[in-house]
């Protein structure tokens, strides 16, 4: 990719004209980030007692730089396009991560302000913690599970602190970003193995390797593709490169002896493409009982619905598989056709765009006339507004940043979603997001003022 190729230069250079890089591993004291882009490897090697927030040129609120932020719990603020040129080294500087809003420079008035603003946040935050033990259901009995997002095993203690139910989401590819080549069988047996026994007795889907796109792992030789959102990447490189595929596939089977796991295969666009996975799958599992090796017998099979031709064709995946899982961050970038990294047309990135309702709507009648599951894994899932809308659709699960857990909790015990359902129909019959956010607000307001004025709509 050109970014890739554009950073190989800048180090090329670097190291020509004498110039240090020092890495955010090697940061020493409590700094503010300011970077043209940060890659996920880069955030990988944040130390959160060090980097106390970020800001960069380009990126978009669900890129994975600002996923990642927000899972570590830094303050981010991505897609300023030209920070990097005003702000030199060592500049004193505010960064507010709920309203993308950087000042530099503050006076002390303004740094006063803040400072009441950061009081106040934490104080809401410590409001948050009574809800981590209370089940998620409404007060007309519409019961909710919460599952967590995770990069590593090691997540799980403090997703499970937060009331996490259950892993909706485990990101293997960053399993692949951390070392020195791709993790063996073993390797990945002990890692999945470790999860599921934190996790239990909820389940662990794992989603098989989702690489390409803005997904760079620097081992695997993908091509320099014109337009890698829609090349050689998720399941469509899965398919390709066998052995790598095998090797996971082997140490998911041999890891679900040790408890619930759920399978997830990502980015599929037809029939074809599942029949195909579940059959080499199916192999595998032959493999396994031809060696002798223990493995999982009852492995929920599960799709990721991330693409538009997924949600046409909804009600013939529904038939081949044992739940869905919905990925807005990518279904909303190809339905409105915009770049979720890129910052110029990121005020595009709507969810409450009448075309993505109607995908989900579509999704959740498929999942239902099935009789399969339906669950959301995007970070959708975590806007507790939004989730009321998710629920009046039909999805059972929402999997989200552990630390929104709470958050999403808090609103969904004090609301009677047969209220929701009530208004679905009216918000699926507006022509805008503006005015479905805006009606939903309004409406949620009315009904609920205490709930929804404290969260300062």
């Amino acid at each position: 990719r050109r970014s890739d190729i554009d950073s190989i230069g800048d180090r090329l250079m670097r190291n020509l004209l004498g110039e240090t890089h020092e890495s955010l591993a090697d940061v020493k004291e409590q700094v503010i980030v300011v970077a043209h882009d940060l890659s996920p490897a880069d955030t990988l090697q944040i130390d959160r007692s060090k980097v106390i927030g970020f800001v960069t040129d380009i990126g978009g609120r669900t890129s994975h730089t600002a996923i990642l932020a927000r899972s570590l719990g830094i303050p981010a603020v991505v897609g300023l396009e030209t920070v990097t040129s005003l702000v030199p080294d060592g500049t004193p500087m505010i960064i507010d991560g709920s309203t993308g809003t950087v000042i530099l420079r503050p006076s002390t008035e303004t740094f006063r302000e803040y400072l009441l603003k950061k009081q106040h946040y934490d104080y809401l935050e410590s409001e948050l913690v009574q809800f981590r033990s209370l089940p998620a259901v409404s007060k007309d009995g519409y019961s909710l599970a919460l599952h967590s997002n995770i990069d590593f095993a090691e997540e799980i203690p403090a997703a499970r602190e937060q009331g996490a139910q259950g892993v909706g989401l485990f990101r293997t590819e960053f399993l692949y970003m951390s070392g020195e080549g791709p993790p063996s069988e073993d390797e990945q047996l002990a890692i999945y193995r470790a999860a599921v026994e934190q996790m239990a007795p909820f389940p662990v889907t794992i989603r098989t390797l989702d690489v390409g796109g803005d997904k760079f792992v620097p081992e695997f030789n993908l091509s320099d593709e014109v337009n890698p959102a829609m090349g050689l990447r998720a399941i469509r490189f899965s398919l390709k490169e066998v052995n790598l595929f095998k090797t996971q596939l082997r140490a998911i089977l041999r890891a679900a002896v040790f408890g619930p796991i759920r399978i997830m295969f990502p980015m599929i666009s037809g029939v074809a493409e599942v029949r195909d996975c579940k059959q080499f799958l199916e192999k595998v599992r032959q493999e396994l009982v031809s060696a002798g090796i223990p493995f999982g017998e009852n492995v929920a099979i599960g799709i990721m619905i991330e693409t538009p031709a997924a949600v046409l064709i909804a009600d013939l995946l529904a038939k081949e598989v044992d739940f869905f899982s919905v990925g807005t961050n990518d279904l909303i970038q190809y339905c409105l056709a915009i770049d979720r990294g890129n910052e110029h047309v990121a005020y595009l990135y709507e969810p409450m765009h009448p075309a993505v309702l109607q995908a989900l709507h579509r999704v959740c009648r498929a999942a239902e006339a099935a009789g399969i599951e339906v669950g959301m894994c995007g970070e959708m899932a975590g806007e507790d507004l939004y989730s009321l809308v998710l629920i009046a659709l039909g999805f059972k699960e929402l999997s989200m940043n552990a630390m929104n857990i709470s958050r999403v909790k808090r609103i969904i015990r004090q609301i009677e979603i047969t209220e929701v359902k009530q208004i679905l129909d009216h918000l699926l019959s507006l022509p805008t997001a503006a005015e479905v956010s805006a009606a939903l607000e309004k409406e949620m307001l009315q009904r609920y003022p205490k709930v929804f004025s404290e969260r300062n709509l």
